[in-house]
């Protein structure tokens, strides 16, 4: 940080306040990111054979109650992480990513779930990752989640959507979801589970006493 200063006219420098971390990224506009402590996080277009910025604009803001931006650094992807201080957590932005939400209403018909998958598969090339963000089994003692865990993964190794689309909050909170991911990545020929993790509220918290929430990490290739 101090070489990258050292080359910016004072007026610049004042400008930044205390900046709490800079970056470069070379996949996008802009040039470099810069987070602040008032919850921030700008952006400029860095001029390397002149040492200058100019361009500022907003990047991203952090809530107060999320805590605040702190060091940052930019991966070979373009991926922006950054340290959230106070929020026990860090963030990865992908500047160049586009996200489009699905919403499913519960008691889609195995028919909808075909005619949602076949629209959505020619959609999905080798740049676009389908996620299927739902909780697994809630509202039982640990051992009950763990064997409905069971049942759900053999589902998803065995590629039984049909089985998972009847189910209810024992098994997961949003089967239709789940059943649309694995009828789509079927028809990309995408068909085989991997699992990377699984867990449970009881097993982080150490509270097995309290009905759990189970977690299920996996991808399909």
């Amino acid at each position: 940080m101090r070489r990258i200063l050292a080359t910016l006219p004072m007026a610049l420098i004042l400008a930044f306040v205390v900046p709490s971390g800079i970056a470069e990224a070379t996949s996008f506009e802009p040039d470099v990111g810069i987070s602040f402590p008032a919850g921030t996080i700008s952006a400029f277009d860095f001029d390397l054979a002149a040492g200058t910025i100019q361009a500022r604009r907003p990047f991203a803001t952090i809530s107060r109650g999320d805590g605040l931006p702190d060091g940052l650094t930019v991966d070979a992807e373009g991926g922006i992480w950054l340290a959230i201080w106070g929020g026990w957590r860090v963030r990865r932005y992908l500047p160049e990513a586009e996200v489009v939400p699905l919403v499913l209403r519960g008691g889609l018909a195995p028919t909808e779930i075909e005619r949602l998958a076949a629209a959505l598969a020619p959609l999905v090339d080798e740049g676009t990752v389908v996620v299927a963000a739902v909780d697994f089994s809630h509202g039982l003692p640990a051992a009950d989640a763990g064997r409905r865990d069971g049942e759900t993964l053999a589902a998803l190794r065995a590629r039984d959507w049909t089985r998972v689309v009847g189910w209810g909050n024992e098994h997961l909170d949003s089967p239709a979801a789940v059943a649309l991911l694995m009828e789509t990545m079927g028809r990309l020929g995408a068909g085989r589970f991997e699992l990377t993790d699984n867990s449970n509220s009881g097993e982080v918290s150490g509270d097995f006493a309290s009905p759990v929430t189970s977690y299920i990490v996996g991808y399909f290739h």
